[in-house]
């Protein structure tokens, strides 16, 4: 039987598939469905690794097991200006679904798109922080507010090393600053933010993040 994913080699694949062996191996419902793969109609084991039947344009997905690689592949189906461009749930929904499996798949995706900060700015039904009850107060200019995150690790490593994106988003025009690095650290995060932002921009009023250590860390805030 060929690779499931060998159908479509253009798509994204966010993770090694060893990686992902290991990742299922210490899932419990992915081991209790494994024990159970017999009465299991929707799914199969390929080279140890967990997959689930669906219709076209993929004849089956991987089933993701539970933690950090779920939220990396909603961040880079909807977060990322390539690949997902914040689009709204059904299309997201869509490109994730043709690619990947899990039983919580629809609702972390709607948690996902409800505490998005660029999605909140172009809809007055989500006008929430994540994790906060207060409105969002639109910027009153051009690179006053902004939001940076990364993304990854994607998988196949680029010949330069590089296993994720680091971006940086201008809440009001949108406009996008990207850039492909090695690893997610605060000092990563420093360089990106001072040689292709600060130097070539100038320096944002305020930059919003995650609590990620890369962006807590003491050589960020100084």
């Amino acid at each position: 039987m060929s690779d499931p994913l060998d159908e479509n080699p253009n798509k994204i694949i966010p993770f090694d598939m060893n990686d992902l062996r290991q990742w299922q191996e210490k899932d419990k419902i992915v081991q209790d469905i494994k024990k159970n793969i017999r009465s299991k109609k929707n799914y199969f084991i390929e080279n140890g690794i967990l997959f689930r039947k669906q219709q076209l344009p993929l004849s089956s997905v991987p089933f993701v097991p539970a933690g950090r690689i779920r939220a990396d592949i909603l961040k880079i189906y909807h977060d990322t200006p390539g690949n997902g461009a914040h689009f709204g749930r059904d299309k997201t929904t869509r490109k994730i679904q043709e690619r990947y499996y899990w039983p919580t798949m629809m609702t972390d995706i709607r948690n996902h798109l409800n505490s998005c900060l660029p999605c909140a700015q172009n809809n007055h039904r989500r006008q929430k922080l994540p994790g906060a009850l207060k409105p969002i107060k639109p910027p009153e200019g051009i690179w006053k507010l902004l939001s940076m995150d990364f993304h990854g690790p994607i998988a196949p490593t680029s010949k330069q090393g590089n296993r994720y994106i680091i971006s940086l988003t201008d809440i009001l025009s949108k406009f996008v600053v990207a850039k492909a690095v090695r690893d997610c650290s605060a000092t990563t995060a420093v360089k990106f933010l001072i040689n292709d932002v600060i130097l070539k921009y100038g320096t944002p009023t305020c930059i919003l993040t995650d609590n990620g250590t890369h962006f807590t860390a003491q050589i960020m805030n100084n």
